[in-house]
């Protein structure tokens, strides 16, 4: 049993009792015998991606064939993290530079030298987070919400929903740990170039961090 981005996300602390949990859970309620140390254990990004690309590659039939073929890349957007993972081509007697984005793989007696990153923190759960946070920042700063009052809802429009498809009740916490409820409504018309210019607006904040 593998744990992804999601579980990495949350601390060490915190992951390890869980992952305890999980190990007492299967070895008393269920029949499984458990491999100690590594048999339930936080996946890291690098493995979450190159699985993902042995997996999706596998069933295209272009490893595992008994010769070497071209291979497709993979973007694996998850709930916590993205991961690229690809097989870059290089001109003769030239090849990729050892250094954390290197993976080399042999599967079905081929080996393979991948390309792979993991991006913690830019899956869609938390880019959504990323989005209302900034939403309720904003509204803070505009007087809109009272810094601090975490017991009533309040109701925001977020340009990146569709119209039609609001999200109630939803947890957002800030970056100094206090935690709003917020009921958040979708503009009548498409709010594309809205929603962009707030995840560029924290891409460029992530970027100067």
């Amino acid at each position: 049993v593998k744990a992804t981005a999601g579980l990495r996300l949350i601390g060490a602390t915190k992951s390890t009792k869980i992952l305890e949990a999980v190990t007492e859970h299967l070895e008393k309620n269920y029949p499984f015998p458990v491999v100690e140390k590594d048999g339930v254990t936080l996946m890291g990004g690098d493995e979450e991606g190159v699985f993902a690309w042995i997996t999706t590659n596998y069933l295209l039939g272009n490893i595992g064939a008994g010769s070497k073929l071209p291979t497709a890349a993979v973007f694996d957007l998850g709930g916590g993290s993205t991961q690229i993972v690809f097989e870059p081509a290089f001109p003769p007697n030239e090849e990729m530079i050892d250094g954390e984005y290197k993976y080399e793989l042999t599967f079905g007696g081929q080996s393979y030298t991948l390309y792979q990153f993991s991006h913690l923190g830019y899956g869609m759960n938390e880019g959504r987070n990323k989005i209302e946070s900034l939403l309720v920042e904003t509204a803070i700063a505009d007087g809109l919400i009272k810094a601090g009052d975490t017991v009533a809802s309040h109701t925001l429009s977020s340009p990146c929903l569709p119209p039609g498809v609001d999200a109630p009740k939803r947890e957002v916490k800030l970056a100094n740990g206090v935690t709003y409820i917020i009921d958040f409504v979708a503009p009548k018309q498409p709010a594309g170039a809205q929603c962009r210019f707030l995840a560029d607006k924290i891409l460029n904040k992530d970027a100067s961090c």
